[in-house]
């Protein structure tokens, strides 16, 4: 368009201010679809929070290892219960940022057709809309910080410690010795807690999911946290403290084994080693001559436990995939992490058949996994007793390995055998203990046919942590250690205090979760003698 001025014929400037109103409009788009998107993604991250929030019981430090640790071999049900709930989510923020958009965009060609200016009510739209992602993502973040403990996962890091100067016992300058090598059954029992018992028993649910581990724990040696009442016929079932740095199973192996919590950095992949500088119960018990062997019914490599023990022990591995070469199982029969805890168990049998024909002692650890959260595997072995899934699935578990320890017990080599059955864990999710503070829950320990006795001031009224169940472990088979300590550990046999019950267990909770620049150089190198 032309405009007369003075005679002269010029550009008029209404041409150019159409175009940087279009070009302004185009960049103002632009803009907003990012904003669109933001809306779009704190939704996402809502609801992935709230799904974690409402599934699992928590702190960050599980989730965080998790996330950058070696996840092969996971179960992929989780991921996938996990999308479903979020998807109504992303679904629904997705259909109103599009509608929005559209919106937006009919809004401005009609103002257009009729000649209205709707440059102001947009941009007032869009700077709403800006303002609303903005509060989204930091309520998201307000939310995520509360729910998670972000808070108190980052300001614990950021803190040093020097518990592992002060108080580390280095097992290898401690004289460990016996009469007799006894051979030693350790069973991790995936996620048992005392919980799982009826209130009258100690636990908190109204029946007693855990009939025979409950009386396994009276007819045996249990350390529990409850008091002691002579004049009682009725001891209440208690347990192990659980540690923030030791709640998920990788980092309950590595602790009752070496007496050391996980401060390892996060995202290490132990590619060159697990924790090569630290030593634990397989190093000195393959120095006794002892044959080794680890059984799962899950992916060995999952979390690096493959590493761990062949890093300290040089233990032989049996998992799902040697099932699937030895055609125990079928490659397609693929069940929850792998095979079934029935399965696992005659699987143990014929293991531990086998190396109690050697002439070497053995030590037979496996972990169990039907009870894993969430929920837990119903395999055709469970009864449907109670109305609650996770109920059943314990019960069957309870049931499982009380038909094992009959069988080993039935064995000639028990009469020099110990069992040690361990919950790695609390349960992580809210299937069945909603409400119930996690501080005041305890994990399952048990020491059948132990080589040491062990009077009641010792056994009960304990506040105690994984730590000490390495050299608890080895007392139990009759080794006699030197000032009762190894790791940060204490044999519970012994009597005296855990560093627990010395510092209290917040203070050693708290230390334990710490960095320490010590701990990386000391424990996650190779030992050189």
């Amino acid at each position: 368009m032309r405009y007369r001025n003075g005679g002269k014929c010029v550009i008029g400037e209404a041409s150019s201010g159409i175009l940087r109103e279009t070009i302004d409009e185009k960049q103002d788009f632009g803009i907003y679809l990012i904003i669109v998107f933001l809306i779009v993604f704190d939704a996402i991250i809502f609801a992935v929070a709230y799904w974690g929030l409402k599934t699992y019981n928590l702190n960050l430090a599980p989730t965080v290892y998790s996330i950058f640790g070696n996840n092969e071999g996971m179960n992929t049900g989780i991921i996938k219960e996990a999308f479903l709930f979020c998807l109504p989510f992303i679904v629904g923020s997705a259909l109103i940022a599009v509608a929005v958009v559209v919106c937006d965009r009919i809004w401005a060609k009609s103002s257009e057709k009729n000649g209205e200016n709707s440059g102001t009510k947009i941009r007032a739209m869009r700077i709403t809309s800006c303002v609303l992602a903005i509060m989204l993502f930091f309520g998201n973040m307000a939310y995520v910080s509360v729910g998670y403990g972000v808070y108190d996962f980052v300001s614990v890091k950021l803190q040093k410690t020097d518990i592992y100067q002060n108080e580390y016992i280095d097992p290898r300058n401690v004289k460990i010795e016996a009469e007799n090598k006894r051979n030693v059954i350790v069973i991790y029992l995936e996620s048992m807690e005392t919980s799982a018992a009826s209130k009258e028993e100690g636990g908190f649910c109204k029946d007693n999911y855990i009939p025979n581990l409950t009386r396994l724990a009276a007819e045996n040696v249990s350390f529990s946290d409850k008091a002691y009442f002579p004049d009682s016929d009725k001891q209440l079932l208690g347990g192990v403290t659980q540690l923030n740095a030791t709640n998920w199973t990788m980092a309950t192996l590595f602790a009752t084994s070496t007496g050391l919590p996980w401060a390892f950095k996060i995202g290490e992949d132990f590619e060159d080693g697990f924790a090569e500088g630290a030593y634990g119960m397989g190093d000195f018990l393959q120095e006794q001559d002892y044959n080794l062997e680890f059984l799962c019914g899950s992916d060995i490599k999952f979390a690096g436990r493959d590493k761990f023990f062949k890093s300290h022990g040089d233990y032989v591995i049996y998992d799902y995939n040697t099932a699937v070469e030895r055609r125990v199982v079928n490659k397609d029969d693929f069940k929850w992490w792998g095979f079934d805890d029935k399965t696992l168990y005659d699987i143990a049998k014929n293991e531990i058949g086998e190396l109690a024909n050697k002439d070497e002692p053995f030590n037979f650890t496996m972990l169990t996994v039907d009870t894993h959260p969430i929920g837990g595997y119903e395999c055709e072995h469970c009864p449907k007793i109670y109305d609650n899934k996770t109920a059943n699935v314990i019960a069957c578990a309870d049931a499982l390995l009380n038909e094992f320890i009959e069988w080993v017990q039935a064995q000639d080599f028990y009469k020099n055998t110990t069992i040690v059955i361990i919950g790695d864990h609390l349960r992580s999710d809210t299937c069945i203990f909603e409400g119930v503070a996690q501080s005041d829950r305890r994990v399952y320990n048990c020491f059948i046919n132990p080589a040491m006795s062990v009077d009641n001031d010792a056994k009960y009224n304990r506040i105690f942590t994984s730590l000490d169940l390495f050299p608890t472990i080895l007392a139990s088979m009759g080794y006699k250690i030197e000032g009762n300590r190894l790791g940060l550990g204490v044999n519970l046999f012994s009597g005296e205090q855990t560093l627990a019950e010395k510092m209290t267990f917040d203070a050693l909770n708290k230390e334990t979760e710490k960095r320490s620049e010590y701990f990386i150089k000391t424990f996650c190198r190779t030992y050189s003698k």
